[in-house]
């Protein structure tokens, strides 16, 4: 859903609201903000799907990722995006409607996107043009009149029609970013697929710190009863927020599987050694 001016302009204001004073900080907007070192899945997974997504919209139609390396940039904390377009590079975007056939779209209702550089003569050009069709119709103008006329002309485009244009990749950060008000998550399956890479993970942490609590246990007696409790395990996938699992619940459902394995080695010993239990000899008498 496109956004209009007003919201755009608002989300600006809060993406440049930023308590560092350097160039970086005047022209690109934080969004998307994610600490590497902390744990929520749902603010990394954004992070990263909203980068892909917004150095792609830079990118558009383009063989290189010039403008997206100097229009977005991944921060330690968060995506800093150019929030509008500059001047001084103007001829050199792709997105900038310096060709005459789009002067129409520039008015004061539906914009073009015009860098800096073609601004003013895009603004001339659509008076000029407006200004030959006022002459054709009525030819008797006089040069005081149509002075007057290209004086009341600038007065038209009022401010807003003005403002600077937004970079393709802003826009693109504010739709993203205003779409998670009604929804959390730009793209379930890659959080899915965070959310169980971090849980296998942690299960295998809390595996191994429960497995410090029988020393005496072989590393192929470990295995068995990880397998034996594998079901168990994995029925704790989403029961705690960010992939994470309580390690008193691996530790009981690891205990009940090594319970379980011992006490089916115990029996079989007992058959083996008290009962004299032997399956070859049985398959022996049924022959």
């Amino acid at each position: 859903m496109e956004l209009d001016r007003d919201r755009l302009e608002a989300i600006a204001a809060e993406a440049l609201r930023n308590p560092y004073s350097n160039d970086l900080h005047a022209s690109h907007g934080a969004m998307f903000s994610w600490w590497p070192y902390g744990d929520d899945l749902v603010d990394e997974s954004n992070y990263h799907v909203a980068l892909d997504l917004i150095r792609a919209k830079a990118d558009e139609g383009r063989d290189d990722t010039d403008v997206s390396d100097e229009h977005v940039i991944a921060g330690g904390s968060a995506i800093y995006v150019q929030v509008y377009m500059t001047g001084e590079k103007s001829c050199e975007w792709d997105w900038c409607e310096d060709d005459a056939e789009h002067i129409a779209m520039f008015d004061g209702e539906t914009r073009g996107n015009y860098c800096d550089f073609h601004l003013d003569d895009a603004r001339d050009e659509l008076i000029q043009r407006d200004l030959t069709i006022v002459l054709r119709e009525n030819p008797w103008i006089d040069e005081d009149d149509q002075d007057l006329f290209y004086r009341r002309s600038l007065e038209k485009f009022s401010a807003d029609a003005m403002e600077r244009a937004f970079t393709p990749a802003f826009v693109e950060a504010a739709m993203l970013q205003d779409s998670l008000v009604d929804y959390p998550l730009l793209n379930d399956s890659d959080y899915c697929e965070r959310e169980y890479e971090r849980f296998q993970e942690s299960v295998l942490q809390a595996v191994a710190d429960a497995q410090c609590e029988y020393d005496a246990d072989t590393s192929e007696e470990g295995e068995t009863i990880v397998r034996l409790a594998s079901n168990d395990l994995g029925e704790l996938l989403g029961s705690e927020a960010n992939g994470n699992v309580l390690y008193s619940r691996v530790e009981r459902i690891y205990a009940e599987a090594r319970d379980t394995y011992f006490d089916a080695l115990a029996r079989e010993i007992y058959r083996w050694h008290v009962l004299g239990y032997n399956p070859n000899q049985l398959e022996l008498f049924a022959v």
